[in-house]
């Protein structure tokens, strides 16, 4: 049977690709005004957008407080779940920037789509050569390295769901070496990160970070389901009232089947005015 979400079919269904619209995804060329450029087409048309499966890079728009912002009402943002990322460019300030904004706007769907904060915070899991084994030891076997530091420190989520500090000396491709500190016992899939503070890794170090994955202001009708977001320097989704009026609250958000890892405020906050 074909795939019903292919580009071809999506496409003949009326969804709009970003790459059609010139995105590359190709985790380097900026795709910022390709992407809003789909957006903004596809709220003349009355269309939905299809991200390919990519990394789709987005700087700040201008000095506005987004990257991307939803230009209509009755949109759909697809993706392939865990293929398809907006990501944000390195190098964000140290003031508010969200990924993708959405004020004033109604009936917004995303789904299957990955958010990504490009924070910098490494995450792995434990692997199955450490299931069951008890803190401290001097090897952590994981499913990779990559994305952290050779030394350094790492966070360790034990099998009562306590997260452990735990130093280590070295790394390979597998495992963190030389490691010290921690108590508790480790479980195959428990996460593992890199220790978090606020200090920018690939954005200007905040006080008190505020460059989030989504933000939703003064919205009504919004699902967001079956997404990822991540490493956002600040909180994965933000919500309150209307960017113009503090009396347009946000309405009837539903987040389902959606997974926030790494931030470095909350994963969902009602910063603000609103109803859910």
């Amino acid at each position: 049977m074909a795939n019903t979400f292919s580009t071809e079919n999506l496409q003949k269904l009326g969804f709009l690709s970003v790459k059609t619209f010139g995105a590359v995804g190709d985790d380097v060329t900026d795709d910022r005004a390709a992407i809003q450029s789909a957006l903004d087409t596809a709220a003349l048309l009355g269309s939905d957008v299809y991200f390919p499966p990519g990394k789709y890079i987005t700087c700040r728009s201008g000095t506005n407080s987004w990257c991307l912002d939803i230009p209509g009402d009755n949109l759909t943002l697809r993706g392939v779940k865990g293929a398809s990322w907006i990501k944000a460019a390195p190098g964000m300030p140290a003031t508010s920037v969200a990924v993708l904004r959405i004020n004033a706007r109604s009936n917004i769907t995303l789904y299957s789509l990955g958010i990504d904060g490009n924070w910098g915070n490494a995450l792995t899991e434990i692997a199955a050569a450490s299931d069951g084994v008890a803190l401290p030891t001097g090897t952590v076997n994981v499913k990779s390295t990559a994305g952290f530091p050779a030394a350094g420190t790492i966070q360790v989520m034990t099998s009562v769901g306590v997260t452990q500090t735990v130093n280590y000396a070295g790394t390979t491709a597998t495992s963190f070496t030389g490691c010290t500190g921690g108590t508790g016992t480790m479980f195959w899939g428990g996460a593992v990160g890199r220790l978090d503070d606020n200090t920018g890794v690939n954005h200007s170090t905040q006080a008190d970070p505020k460059n989030y994955g989504i933000q939703i202001r003064g919205s009504t009708k919004i699902l967001i389901d079956n997404c990822l977001i991540q490493q956002t320097y600040g909180d994965g989704i933000w919500l309150g009232h209307s960017a113009a009026d503090g009396n347009v609250w946000t309405q009837d958000v539903r987040i389902t089947n959606t997974n926030v890892n790494i931030t470095a405020r909350d994963g969902i906050a009602f910063g603000q005015a609103c109803e859910v």
